[in-house]
């Protein structure tokens, strides 16, 4: 099992990933504890299944847990995954060199302004450029922001300054 967190078109992402192994587990009654510290969170997970939601409920109970009145989950859904894959390579397709970018909030650099000097496969390597003395830039801070870390303004730097540093 994998356990992950990270941010995909600028918002929070969970990920939970099942091997075969684990598949078996739940089918034989054995739930799945992730310790929300272990991967950030400020709460536990459970990862459950059952023939139904009664059974699944019935099993709750039996572990203790306490549950407020339930919902069928609005918005939780399966997704293709090459669905998410093929959005991310139009987001990276549609981006060029020398193409202004803003860092998004969660990012430690959230709210800055880069310069795009290299599209990947993951994302890009962009630089913002340093202030100086006397007009002259000290240099560049390089970066590397993964999809979701970023969102284009739409447009090309024109005055592209030298490194410095």
């Amino acid at each position: 099992m994998i356990k992950w967190t990270g941010t995909r078109n600028g918002r929070q992402l969970l990920g939970i990933g099942l091997e075969e192994g684990n598949f078996r587990k739940l089918r034989e009654g054995m739930p799945i504890f992730v310790d929300g510290t272990k991967i950030n969170l400020p709460m536990d997970l459970l990862i459950h299944s059952g023939p139904s939601k009664e059974a699944m409920l019935t099993e709750l109970k039996a572990l203790g847990v306490e549950l407020p009145p339930l919902q069928d989950w609005i918005g939780a859904e399966h997704v293709d995954p090459g669905a998410m894959v093929r959005e991310e390579e139009r987001n990276k397709h549609a981006l060029a060199k020398d193409e202004i970018i803003q860092i998004l909030p969660a990012h430690k650099w959230g709210g800055c302004l880069a310069i795009v000097s290299e599209v990947k496969s993951w994302g890009v390597l962009a630089y913002v450029t340093v202030p100086g003395s006397e007009g002259m830039p000290a240099g560049h801070a390089h970066i590397r922001l993964v999809a979701g870390d970023f969102e284009r303004i739409g447009a090309k730097a024109t005055y592209i300054p030298a490194d410095g540093g």
